[in-house]
């Protein structure tokens, strides 16, 4: 696995749920700092991402559906949540996510509501933000 996107974490957590998916589906995660209730991931967004393949032509856009999928899918691994989602809230998307971009993804994680915010931003701008609750109906 020395060649994948998300070695960086491997030593954090246990990332077995997210290497079984092929590479091209995940940014390169060139940074993490993880306390107990917070990580933030520095990721470069490569122009070789599946999720570019047709959304759109003429100027390829991430889906903000992949933006939310890896929120959540990172936040479960680092802060070891169950799979089990039950919503979402406060979900924003504000500044489309380029190919070749380099992004901080702040993950902030409420134990006692096995909830996540999670925001992806650069130099002041905003790409998304959102609150997803894990485990449990929403309290």
């Amino acid at each position: 696995m020395e060649s994948s996107p998300l070695k960086l974490l491997m030593p954090l957590c246990n990332c077995d749920r997210l290497l079984n998916v092929p590479e091209n589906h995940w940014p390169c995660v060139l940074a993490v700092q993880v306390d107990d209730d917070a990580a933030i991931l520095r990721l470069n967004i490569s122009s070789q991402l599946l999720w570019f393949n047709g959304h759109f032509p003429d100027q390829p856009v991430l889906p903000g559906v992949v933006q939310t999928h890896w929120a959540g899918s990172l936040a479960c691994t680092i802060f070891d949540l169950s799979n089990d989602f039950s919503a979402m809230t406060k979900i924003k998307f504000k500044t489309p996510v380029l190919p070749g971009q380099t992004l901080c993804l702040e993950l902030g994680h409420v134990s006692s509501r096995q909830q996540i915010t999670y925001r992806y931003h650069e130099e002041g701008v905003d790409f998304s933000t959102g609150t997803m609750n894990f485990g449990g109906p929403v309290t």
